[in-house]
C-alpha cells in the first residue's frame, strides 16, 4: 500500500486545487479533460500505474480500452508542469521542505494560465514580481476561500455524466440485507489519539461481570488470540431519549472500553438509513454522542461511525447520482461529510453491498459499483482533510444465508478480490466483514459454514491473513459453536474483532 501514501504533500495540494476550483468557479473547464484531474490521478496513484490509468478512464480523460494514453488536452498539461513555491521563491518541480511556512503550488489551467493556491486552499499570486513580469500566471487582487467545509460532489469537477462501463459481475456479488449490527474498519496501525477528558489521577479498570458474554469475549480475544477489539453499538435510541439516557449508556460502555486491547467504540450503524434521517439531527447526534463518550472513555480510545453513501457507486452516471440523492436524502455525500468530517470521530466505515438492485437499473453491475465507490471515495481524500482519520470498508456481500455457501472456488476468489482486495488497493485502511453468525429476517447469515466449517470464501480470506487488515463482526450472544471455538476460527482470518454490545 506504499504507493497510495507516496507524495502526500502533493496529494494534499492537488486535491485542494480541485476543491477550490469547484467552489470558486475559477479556471475549471466544463470538460472532464481538465488537466487538474489528470494531475490528481497522477498524484494519488503514480503516473503510468494500472490504477492511474483506471482513474484517467473513470474521469473521462481517456476513452476505455485506450491503453491509458492521455487525451490531447491532458497531454498538453505535461508541457506545463506543476510549480511549487516557498514564500516568494520558486522551488520548481520539487515540493518545498516541511520547514517552509508559506508553501503554495501552481498548476496550468484551462484558461492557459498558472493558478496558485496556498496550503489552506486559498488562491494566491506567487509574488508581485512574477505577476508583473510573467503573463503565464493568473494574479488576484483578493483571495477566494476554498470549499473545505462543505461537501460538494466531485461530479461538478469531473465533468458531464458518461455511460458507465459495464464490468463482468462475479456471480458471488449479490445484494445483501441491511444487517444489525454493523461494523467499522479503521486501520490496525495507531491513529491520532482523540482528546480525552482530563483525568487527575489514574483509576482502576472497572470490572465487567464474570458471566457477561461481551466481557468473556474481550478476555479471550485478547489473552488467547491477541485480537484488537472494537465495541459496536447503536446509541441513536439513547440519544433520542435525552441527555440522561445518553450519559448512562456512555458510562456503561466505558466499563467495557476500559479493558485492555479495546481500541474504541462504534456509535451507530448505517447512520441515516433509519432514524434520524434529517441532516441536522444526524450532525447533532454525532457531535453530542462523541462529546458524551469523550468525557468517560479512557485516554486513547477511539470513536467510529458507520455510514452509507449510495451515490458514490454511480460513478460518473449523473442521472444515477441524482436519483440516489432524491431517494436517500440523508445519505448524500454532502450530508455524510457534514456529519463525519468535523473532528467528532476518529474512524469512518463506509458500507458496501446494499444498493446493487438500485444500480442495476442504470446499467451498473455490482462489480462496477464497487469500483466506483472506492475510487470516488479516495478522490475525496478524507484522511487529508481530517488528519488522522481512518477510512474503512464494511462489507456485507461475502456472508451467505443458510448452512452452506453455494460459491465455487473461482466465484469465491472473485468475490473476495472485489470486496477485500479492491478497497485496500484504493487506499482504504481496513475491511470489516459482516458477519460471523447472525440471524436476520429469519435466516442465519454466516461467513464460514455451519458448525465452524471452512468454505471457499473462508479459504480465500485465510490466504489474506498476512495483510492484517481484515476484521470480523461477532455477537457473543449468538455463537456458532461456542465462544472459544468461534474466536479461534475468527483469529484464523482476522486481526480485529468487532463485538456487538446491546
Amino acid at each position: 500500500m506504499n504507493r497510495f501514501r507516496q507524495r502526500r504533500w502533493l496529494v494534499t495540494l492537488t486535491v485542494i486545487i480541485t476543491i477550490a476550483c469547484a467552489a470558486t468557479g475559477i479556471a475549471v473547464a466544463s470538460q472532464s479533460t481538465d488537466p487538474t484531474m489528470e494531475q490528481t490521478c497522477a498524484a494519488l496513484y503514480g503516473q503510468g500505474s494500472d490504477v492511474y490509468k483506471e482513474c484517467m478512464e473513470f474521469n473521462g480523460l481517456v476513452p476505455p480500452d485506450a491503453g491509458g494514453t492521455p487525451t490531447a488536452a491532458a497531454a498538453r498539461a505535461g508541457n506545463h508542469p506543476v510549480i511549487y513555491w516557498c514564500s516568494n521563491k520558486s522551488t520548481g518541480s520539487t515540493p518545498p521542505a516541511r520547514s517552509c511556512k508559506t508553501p503554495s503550488v501552481c498548476t496550468w489551467q484551462a484558461d492557459s494560465k498558472y493558478h496558485c493556491v496556498n496550503s489552506n486552499g486559498v488562491e494566491v499570486a506567487p509574488s508581485a514580481t512574477m505577476c508583473a513580469s510573467n503573463p503565464d500566471y493568473a494574479c488576484y487582487t483578493g483571495v477566494s476561500p476554498t470549499n473545505t467545509g462543505s461537501a460538494q460532489n466531485l461530479v461538478a469537477t469531473l465533468g458531464p455524466a458518461a455511460p458507465e462501463t459495464a464490468l463482468a459481475a462475479p456471480t458471488a456479488l449479490v445484494a445483501s440485507p441491511t444487517p444489525t449490527p454493523a461494523s467499522i474498519s479503521p486501520s490496525s496501525q495507531p491513529t491520532t489519539t482523540p482528546t480525552p477528558s482530563p483525568s487527575p489521577t489514574p483509576t482502576p479498570t472497572p470490572a465487567v461481570p464474570a458471566d457477561d458474554p461481551v466481557g468473556q469475549a474481550i478476555t479471550q480475544a485478547r489473552d488467547a488470540y491477541g485480537l484488537r477489539i472494537w465495541l459496536e453499538t447503536d446509541l441513536v435510541p439513547k440519544w433520542q431519549a435525552g441527555p440522561d439516557q445518553l450519559q448512562a449508556a456512555a458510562a456503561r460502555i466505558a466499563t467495557y472500553a476500559s479493558q485492555p486491547n479495546v481500541v474504541g467504540v462504534q456509535i451507530a450503524y448505517d447512520l441515516g438509513l433509519r432514524n434520524p434521517t434529517n441532516g441536522d439531527d444526524i450532525q447533532r447526534f454525532v457531535s453530542e454522542t462523541s462529546a458524551a463518550l469523550r468525557q468517560v472513555l479512557p485516554p486513547g480510545r477511539q470513536i467510529a461511525v458507520n455510514v452509507d453513501i449510495p451515490e458514490l457507486g454511480c460513478g460518473t452516471n449523473q442521472t444515477c447520482v441524482e436519483d440516489m440523492r432524491r431517494r436517500y436524502p440523508a445519505l448524500t455525500l454532502a450530508q455524510v461529510e457534514r456529519a463525519v468530517l468535523n473532528g467528532a470521530v476518529d474512524a469512518v466505515n463506509v458500507t458496501s453491498g446494499l444498493w446493487s438492485a438500485d444500480y442495476a437499473k442504470w446499467g451498473i453491475n455490482a462489480a462496477a459499483a464497487e469500483r466506483n465507490l472506492w475510487l470516488r471515495l479516495k478522490l475525496r481524500t478524507w484522511e487529508v482533510r481530517v488528519p488522522g482519520l481512518y477510512v474503512g470498508a464494511r462489507q456485507l456481500a461475502l456472508a451467505h444465508a443458510g448452512a452452506r455457501s453455494p460459491l465455487s472456488k473461482a466465484a469465491a476468489e472473485d468475490a473476495v478480490r472485489t470486496r477485500v482486495d479492491l478497497p485496500l488497493q484504493r487506499g482504504i485502511h481496513h475491511v470489516v466483514l459482516w458477519t460471523w453468525r447472525q440471524t436476520w429476517n429469519g435466516d442465519a447469515w454466516r461467513l464460514a459454514d455451519q458448525d465452524v466449517t471452512r468454505n471457499q470464501v473462508w479459504d480465500a480470506l485465510r490466504v489474506r491473513k498476512g495483510l492484517k487488515r481484515v476484521g470480523i463482526v461477532y455477537n457473543p450472544r449468538e455463537p456458532e459453536r461456542g465462544l472459544s471455538d468461534d474466536l479461534k476460527a475468527i483469529a484464523d482470518v482476522a486481526t480485529e474483532i468487532y463485538l456487538f454490545l446491546p
